[in-house]
């Protein structure tokens, strides 16, 4: 019994890697990576569709399943054909961030990425999906950063760290003095 267990695991593992490893999706953001991003601001960007394994060409569909408050899949048709052996096929995506909002917030962007296969009788089914994900920071515009110090106020600041290191020092060895 435990033989056939094994037989039954070992087949199932082999059916599995064969679509395990039929396409990959690669994103510019890993998913625990985050794009920033400013309000008002809009990026264009792409994700790019694999078929390294095998020599069948695929139909792939894509879906933005979250995030579509601030971003789309541009391209006119959401279905890919993906040559087999190539590593280049791009899904491209805009991104807009409205003008007033909030500061901070953070936004996740998820894609379904599904193998459409032909049927038998001429339709079509689905094959295996995969999902890409990764998140939107908004943050403060570089163009209106925090002032920086000018070069009097540097200057003051040299100036006051000195004197705070002599009066340490200053004080230490009075205390090393008193000790003796």
């Amino acid at each position: 019994m435990r033989k056939l267990t094994i037989l039954v695991a070992a087949i199932m593992a082999l059916a599995m890697m064969s679509n395990a490893l039929a396409f990959g999706v690669v994103t510019p953001y890993l998913n625990d990576s985050t794009m920033i991003m400013h309000p008002g601001e809009s990026k264009d960007m792409q994700l790019t569709l694999q078929n390294m394994v095998g020599d069948k060409d695929l139909r792939i569909k894509a879906e933005m399943t979250s995030g579509s408050e601030i971003a789309s899949i541009s391209d006119s048709l959401t279905e890919y054909a993906v040559p087999a052996n190539t590593k280049d096929t791009p899904v491209n995506v805009h991104i807009e961030i409205p003008s007033n909002e909030t500061l901070g917030t953070r936004h996740a962007l998820a894609f379904t990425f599904t193998e459409l296969t032909p049927e038998s009788n001429g339709g079509v089914s689905m094959g295996m999906a995969l999902d890409a994900s990764f998140s939107v920071l908004v943050t403060q515009s570089m163009e209106n950063p925090a002032p920086a110090l000018t070069a009097a106020q540097t200057i003051m600041l040299i100036i006051a760290a000195i004197v705070i290191l002599i009066v340490i020092w200053w004080l230490f060895e009075k205390r090393k003095r008193d000790w003796r």
